[in-house]
């Protein structure tokens, strides 16, 4: 009987079976690095700016939002804390709210791209979320990323009141 053989496979070499290191390590903890100490940035700003899609920091129907919502996008926007020109100087009577015109109707595109901002805004800070876990699990890199990360929310808050 005829015995039917198959081709096998040319013999693997060693340097075939190690894996090939797409990103060089200097790199990489580069990305972490700059990953800790931006990541209160990233996830400030993408809070703020979800508020800011549905105008949470606006007087709406004579109604004034959160004072810690109104810091925030101010500091958002101007990178500033501003005197609230809604509010009056000592002395002056307070004024009433002005109603607030009704928003005009919105395309659906209008809607949509709004859509895609908050999902921008939540996938940044999920990111980010999961950024700053990966780089606690790192043994090697644990403190210094911790260091950085408290650099990064020191930092922007004495530069803010200096």
């Amino acid at each position: 009987m005829n015995k039917i053989t198959f081709p096998t496979a040319a013999p693997v070499t060693a340097r075939a079976k190690a894996k090939p290191q797409s990103m060089p390590m200097w790199l990489r903890r580069a990305h972490v690095y700059c990953g800790a100490l931006f990541a209160p940035a990233f996830l400030f700003f993408a809070i703020t700016g979800f508020a800011q899609v549905y105008h949470w920091h606006k007087v709406e129907n004579g109604a004034r939002p959160s004072p810690l919502v109104l810091a925030a996008a101010q500091l958002h926007k101007d990178q500033a804390f501003k005197s609230d020109p809604a509010s009056p100087a000592k002395g002056e009577a307070r004024e009433k709210p002005a109603i607030a015109k009704p928003l005009p109707r919105q395309s659906v595109s209008q809607i949509l791209l709004k859509a895609f901002a908050a999902a921008a805004s939540v996938a940044l800070a999920a990111s980010t979320l999961i950024g700053l876990c990966l780089a606690a699990r790192s043994p090697r890199d644990r403190a210094i990323s911790a260091a950085l990360f408290a650099g990064g929310l020191l930092v922007p808050v004495a530069l803010l009141f200096a």
